[in-house]
């Protein structure tokens, strides 16, 4: 109320999420947890779990993976349901965990080797933390991590998941384009909130 005369306009100024980041990332002790190199995976999104045929593969593409590197795999209930319905065997080398809190689940990407994921939220985590990503999906929000060759889109195909693990090391290592705004997000909408509706 009271609003209604402000021209409608658009501020560009960062994603909010590496705000939230830069707030504890200097609170968390990143110390590996385990004593060995890992990937760090979640699979979750509803269009390729309920597709059978697309969990099949995806499953059997995380089994090959983790026979050249071992699999840290937090495991979404639903998942974990459907893997338990369809039964599918996971391969020993591909440890399952409970859902992490955002710390425990920041010091994994912190220390990992490589995120494999149908995230969307952790296709930039993995960004802010300096660390490439597969992406198990066939299309993503994130293009200019995909143009900048940060992360790459596997689909769900079990062979192009392989692949693309195998040729990881062909993606890019600098993480250094500010993408996402340095990190003052909360700041510039305040700023900007208060300028044009001359809040206290």
């Amino acid at each position: 109320e009271g609003y209604e005369n402000y021209s409608s306009q658009i501020h560009v100024v960062g994603d909010i999420m590496l705000d939230g980041i830069n707030l504890i990332i200097n609170k968390v002790n990143f110390t590996n947890p385990v004593n060995y190199p890992y990937i760090i995976c979640t699979i979750h999104r509803q269009e390729n779990t309920d597709d059978i045929r697309k969990f099949e593969d995806i499953i059997a593409g995380l089994n090959e993976i983790s026979k050249a590197m071992k699999i840290v795999f937090p495991m979404h209930p639903r998942t974990k349901r459907l893997l338990k319905k369809n039964n599918l065997k996971i391969n020993k080398n591909i440890i399952l965990e409970e859902p992490m809190n955002y710390f425990n689940f920041l010091t994994y990407i912190k220390n990992c080797e490589l995120v494999i994921t149908d995230s969307g939220g952790l296709q930039k985590e993995s960004y802010f933390m300096k660390k490439n990503c597969l992406v198990v999906r066939e299309e993503t929000e994130w293009t200019e991590l995909i143009e900048n060759k940060n992360n790459i889109i596997c689909g769900t195909d079990k062979e192009k998941i392989i692949t693309n693990f195998k040729n990881r090391n062909e993606l890019n290592n600098s993480f250094e384009k500010s993408f996402y705004g340095n990190g003052n997000s909360a700041n510039l909408i305040i700023k900007i909130l208060k300028q044009n509706y001359k809040l206290k």
